[in-house]
């Protein structure tokens, strides 16, 4: 009888165990996240989209996160058979991400042609205390009156807020605000009264120089129609 009792305990006990680690192993997420600097911002007529290293992040109920390899199956809205601006996102268990606005473009297009020569130059000052970032509009063929950028962080993220990051506007365009888009990117919008045509427009500054930082996705617009630049190599 004793014999039995014990084989029944060890039984239950082991049952128990496993039960804890199926539960502890589940992980059912309540939100999906892309990383925007995972994707391109302009992609050619026909180009293909490339998910090698793309991870999407799935968080659950408590901020803990796991990240997944993303898979084209999971990617809703990418078509580069027809130019314009678009938005792609990822779908997994029912969740949708965030939204990726890129656009798409050929080599006639006026828009491409007019932006040959202007480049966004970005001017990276590091010392012991700061890590500085200054913008400027190199070669520009418009006069511009309004611009937008994003700013993305690699390895990290804003999820402690805007505070940590410094922007002082430059240049003409002193109307300047930025919102927090996802952890892992910012958006930036200025604008002003005279247009400007060279020169330093923005300056981002975060203590230390333990964050990796990066400038995407600029469109400058000279207010008649909008204009993808690219950064200066």
């Amino acid at each position: 009888m004793k014999k039995r009792y014990l084989a029944f305990l060890l039984i239950l006990l082991t049952s128990l165990l496993l039960l804890g680690s199926c539960n502890k192993d589940k992980f059912k997420p309540e939100s999906v996240h892309l990383q925007y600097s995972s994707f391109k911002s302009l992609y050619r007529i026909d180009e293909e989209l490339n998910l090698d290293g793309v991870k999407l992040r799935l968080v659950n109920g408590k901020g803990q996160y796991r990240d997944i390899e993303c898979t084209m199956d999971m990617i809703v809205g990418f078509d580069t058979t027809t130019t314009g601006q678009k938005k792609l996102y990822a779908v997994y268990e029912g969740l949708n991400s965030n939204e990726i606005v890129y656009q798409v473009y050929n080599n006639e297009d006026a828009s491409r042609q007019i932006v040959t020569k202007t480049r966004i130059e970005i001017m990276k000052t590091v010392s012991e205390e700061k890590t500085t970032f200054e913008l400027s509009l190199r070669s520009c063929d418009l006069n511009v009156r309004a611009l937008s950028f994003r700013i993305n962080a690699v390895d990290a993220s804003f999820r402690d807020g805007l505070p940590e990051l410094n922007g002082t506007t430059l240049g003409n365009m002193n109307d300047f605000y930025w919102t927090k888009k996802a952890n892992d990117a910012i958006n930036v919008l200025l604008s002003g009264d005279t247009p400007q045509s060279s020169g330093a427009f923005f300056r981002l500054e975060w203590e230390g120089t333990d964050r990796s930082v990066t400038i995407s996705d600029v469109v400058v617009s000279d207010g008649e129609q909008d204009y993808y630049l690219p950064i200066a190599k």
